[in-house]
């Protein structure tokens, strides 16, 4: 059978192409591909060839073909029906991490059955959500504590909505783009500008917008013996900060938060297993439906990589829809 999967043949060009899918093995699913997810700043670095050699293991996702230095497929949240496999599994409606491509042959061990109170095209934000998840674990927030988000991508967003509900909590949210901030106001939260930001500063900032300038944000506006959650991917690019000052002598900490492994403060309660439940527990909130952001056909994924290399790409999330 014969599908079609996103190829990145270098920093400026992706295309669709054909491809002959290997005869199904006894432990193997044939899944027909319903929505994919694009994670804008990270597949926009991996689209332009700015992965750092270093991370080229650590960045690899399952099924992912070629490598970072062209041509490649890339991809990690993307859900569909199972059409053929083992008995037990056809026609079950499935979660996986694989990159973009609208016939997939996956092992049933790297499916995830998506609970049916959870629509298949929310079940898109599964990856992301984990992503979220495990930041607010790496975070320990506490109650009553100032929270800061910046940059109101579709992390920022989701950590957002997973912090909104903690009783005297003030969470505040900064985004230099005015298309993101009405979104964000419109979610219910207080969006404020740079300039605005509290003089005390906050006991928590989240940096989502993986620029310098982010960070040295998130850094200043970090009150003294505060965590910074470094959330974004920077890729190779060289990140420059003024770390003389208030970082240094306010004694702050800047954490990253990376998904691939537990949250230490999760480990003794949850696995992957564990927080994927729970990330489906969440997914069910019918309010996640306006967080799904862009819906574009699989066939125009090629110029929409041209525009998100480019950075014409100003919405919350894009994802793609198959057939």
């Amino acid at each position: 059978m014969d599908a079609h999967a996103l190829w990145h043949i270098d920093p400026t060009h992706s295309l669709l192409r054909p491809q002959t899918l290997a005869k199904l093995r006894p432990d193997e699913c044939l899944v027909k591909t319903r929505y994919s997810m694009v994670s804008q700043g990270t597949e926009r670095l991996v689209s332009r060839g700015l992965i750092d050699p270093a991370a080229f293991g650590p960045m690899r996702v399952p099924y992912m073909q070629g490598d970072f230095s062209f041509p490649l497929t890339y991809g990690y949240s993307l859900v569909g029906e199972v059409i053929d496999g083992p008995q037990e599994w056809r026609g079950e409606l499935v979660h996986a991490m694989h990159p973009h491509q609208d016939i997939c042959v996956i092992h049933k061990d790297d499916l995830t059955v998506i609970p049916p109170n959870v629509p298949l095209d929310r079940a898109v934000l599964a990856s992301n959500m984990e992503t979220a998840v495990n930041g607010i674990w790496d975070s320990q927030p506490v109650m009553g504590q100032d929270i800061l988000v910046i940059g109101y991508g579709l992390i920022g967003a989701l950590i957002a909505w997973l912090l909104r509900p903690v009783p005297g909590m003030t969470l505040n949210i900064v985004d230099i783009q005015s298309q993101r901030s009405l979104l964000a106001a419109a979610h219910g939260h207080q969006v404020i500008q740079a300039r605005d930001i509290r003089k005390e500063g906050y006991d928590v900032v989240f940096h989502t917008s993986a620029s310098s300038s982010g960070l040295q944000l998130a850094i200043d506006s970090t009150r003294e013996e505060g965590r910074i959650m470094e959330m974004s991917c920077h890729g190779s690019r060289e990140v420059s900060l003024n770390l003389g000052t208030s970082f240094h002598f306010g004694r702050k900490r800047i954490i990253s938060s990376q998904v691939s492994r537990i949250a230490s403060p999760a480990l003794p309660y949850f696995d992957h297993q564990r927080r994927k439940d729970l990330v489906f527990r969440l997914l069910a909130d019918t309010s996640l439906q306006d967080y799904l952001g862009e819906a574009i056909p699989f066939e125009d994924a090629p110029s929409f990589f041209e525009q998100l290399r480019k950075g014409n790409v100003s919405g919350l999330n894009t994802y793609f829809t198959y057939d």
